[in-house]
């Protein structure tokens, strides 16, 4: 066989490691790939995960932002209830929703997301509760209430490339109250339940008004020290006229009612004494038994009853009580007004100042019965003097005693109580004598005394009252108070503790309440600095408050709402309103509120709390001018001067329709947040 010589098919060793070399580079390769793409795989998914976070990041601020937005564009547009909001929480249907504006919020959402992304923004509330009651289920004035709303705001984003979306949904819970503002009141109806502002009906409110009039001696009503003035004359409409109440009776004999005088030209206002007779003045005629008991010295004349168709003539007529008065002689009327005065027992009865014309300035139309009733309320009687003569009728005395009677045709004397430190005639001081005993006997009850001449006092504060109308009836209505239960209570003259029916005593309609009045600064409703209150709602502090400064300028009103102090309040400058609608109400809880400036206060001041302290003119100011109303358990000047004290009523305070403050808290009570 032949021998074949053949040579080795390996590669050369060199060409063996050039090709372990490339597999082992081929494999790393590979694997740096695969590094790689799991690296920008990874970083990809970080990426899009890092997005996704950062734009539901913005979502939920986004969300948010809109959400506060929404609850301060609800709380001002809510700050007019007649607006569609206010409408809308006025109406306080459960489950009705109110569509809100983000514009505010949307302009930053358009400038924060990519531009291949779609954004979308809704906002809406809705009344989730509401109670017309507080926790012991005392009722509110009707419209009054506390409840919550729920806010709703979703945002989303998408793009149509990718069809990818986002979205976040907020829920928010925030409370808010409605509270009267002010209530509608008819001037000739009572009211029927409680209102916490049911003090703004009246001008002029003195609970202690008896006793303060009394205590007073001239009458607070009655010019002397102090002149109080009340002034309704811009008022043309009866509807808008504030209300005057001094309290209820007394239950003290002679110290019930107070008495006003009549300016001398207001004569329409003095009662008719009857249809058939002049205004002002009648006659009562007594036959000649009656003469010869009041003056026995013509018992000796009286011979076989030559007498008997003697009669004695009463003649009495109603005056003014004014500093001058004046008979056909110019003597006799004011000599039996020195007599009235010498002999009256207290400093009311015989001050004989000229009257405040409460009711207008106009006779004529004070002298409208329907005005005196749309404004007076409660114990308040006008006063005059009644003047009353004797003189014997000898018309028809038999002809033979003419000679003799001829002496007495001017026996013309004026009926008045015995004066010790007058010096009459003998047969006059026993005329008044015996008529003491004869005017008690011929007196009736509820019926003029024609026979004594005295301040009267038996008639209403109003015109065309006739003598089948005297004391009929005894006083004008008297108002009618509830407590915050809407129990009936009334106003007990010299209590010893604070009445039940305060105003503001919904303590969960109160807006804010404070600690002190450095909290009131800090959230701007007293801007010392600019001298300015911002007033919305019921706002209570509890420190003494001091507003203005001695000689300083009038503080600004700004808006509506009342500040309640638990201290006192002292009013050291005025009160301004800066537009015609605004007014401020002033109410000193549990203490005193002290005026201590005569600059012009616009503004409502109450000081109805514990017995003994109501509003106080400080010494040095002697007299203020309100353009607004007061209304206290007393009034008391330290130290009063000569210049007029005027309360001017603003109409504001009164209206035929109910007017309302609703606040929302800006506080948080529930959240909730859905992403998706």
């Amino acid at each position: 066989m032949p021998n074949l010589n053949l040579k080795s098919s390996r590669l050369p060793i060199r060409q063996q490691k050039w090709g372990s070399s490339l597999l082992l580079v081929l494999f790393i390769l590979v694997f740096l790939s695969l590094l790689i793409s799991q690296y920008l795989l990874t970083t990809r998914t970080g990426q899009s995960t890092s997005f996704h976070f950062e734009q539901s990041d913005k979502l939920r601020l986004i969300a948010e932002s809109a959400s506060d937005e929404m609850i301060q564009e609800l709380a001002v547009k809510c700050c007019d209830f007649r607006s569609p909001a206010g409408q809308w929480l006025m109406k306080h249907v459960i489950g009705e929703t109110f569509p809100l504006n983000v514009s505010v919020t949307e302009k930053e959402l358009n400038g924060s997301v990519r531009g291949d992304f779609i954004s979308k923004i809704t906002g809406e509330a809705k009344i989730f509760d509401f109670r017309g009651f507080d926790q012991d289920k005392n009722s509110y004035y009707k419209g009054e209430g506390v409840g919550r709303i729920l806010l709703t705001t979703l945002v989303s984003r998408n793009t149509g490339s990718q069809n990818e979306s986002r979205f976040c949904r907020l829920v928010r819970i925030h409370d808010f109250k409605i509270s009267s503002a002010i209530s509608a009141r008819n001037n000739f109806e009572p009211r029927k339940g409680y209102v916490h502002n049911f003090l703004l009906d009246y001008v002029f409110f003195l609970k202690d008004g008896i006793k303060n009039f009394w205590e007073n001696g001239e009458g607070l009503l009655n010019p002397g020290l102090p002149k109080i003035l009340i002034n309704q004359e811009k008022i043309s409409s009866s509807d808008k006229l504030g209300k005057v109440f001094l309290g209820n009776p007394t239950g003290v004999a002679g110290q019930d009612y107070v008495f006003l005088n009549i300016p001398p030209e207001f004569a329409e206002i003095l009662p008719k004494i009857s249809s058939n007779l002049p205004n002002k003045s009648g006659k009562r005629v007594i036959d000649s038994a009656d003469c010869l008991k009041l003056i026995p010295e013509l018992a000796k004349l009286n011979v076989g009853g030559i007498l008997d168709k003697l009669k004695g003539v009463f003649e009495y007529s109603f005056e003014p009580i004014a500093d001058q008065y004046s008979d056909a002689d110019g003597k006799k009327k004011s000599e039996t007004v020195k007599i009235l005065k010498n002999v009256s027992k207290n400093s009311v009865e015989s001050n004989t100042n000229p009257g405040t014309p409460i009711l207008s300035f106009d006779p004529n139309l004070a002298a409208k019965p329907e005005r005196a009733l749309s404004i007076l309320e409660g114990p308040i009687r006008q006063r005059f003097l009644c003047f009353v003569h004797f003189y014997l009728d000898m018309s028809e005395v038999d002809p033979r005693l003419a000679s003799e009677m001829e002496k007495r045709e001017d026996f013309k004397i004026p009926c008045t109580p015995p004066d010790p430190s007058q010096q009459t005639e003998p047969e006059v001081k026993r005329f008044l004598e015996n008529l003491q005993e004869f005017a008690q006997e011929r007196s009736r009850p509820q019926e003029l005394n024609p026979f004594i001449s005295h301040f009267e006092t038996g008639f209403l504060y109003q015109g065309e009252e006739g003598e089948n109308q005297f004391l009929n009836p005894p006083t004008f209505p008297l108002p009618q108070f509830f407590d915050y239960q809407n129990h009936r209570v009334d106003f007990q003259p010299g209590a010893t503790h604070p009445p039940r029916s305060f105003p503001y005593n919904h303590i969960n309609l109160l807006t804010r309440r404070h600690w002190n009045v450095q909290a009131l600064e800090s959230q701007g409703i007293f801007d010392r600095a600019n001298g300015i209150l911002n007033l919305h709602g019921i706002d209570e502090v509890w420190e003494p408050l001091v507003l203005g400064e001695d000689g300083g300028k009038p503080l600004i009103i700004r808006g509506q709402g009342v500040l309640i102090a638990n201290g006192s309040i002292t009013l050291r400058s005025g009160l301004k309103k800066e537009n015609p609608g605004d007014f401020c109400v002033l109410f000193a809880k549990k203490d005193s509120l002290i005026i201590a400036t005569d600059q012009r206060i616009e503004g409502a001041l109450l000081a109805l709390g514990l017995p003994g302290k109501g509003i106080i003119v400080q010494k040095g100011t002697g007299h203020f001018d309100i353009f607004g109303l007061i209304a206290a358990d007393s009034l008391r000047f330290e130290e009063p001067d000569s210049h007029e004290s005027s309360i001017s009523y603003d109409p504001i305070f009164k209206s035929q329709n109910d007017q309302f403050w609703i606040n929302i808290s800006p506080k948080i009570y529930f959240q909730r947040m859905v992403e998706g």
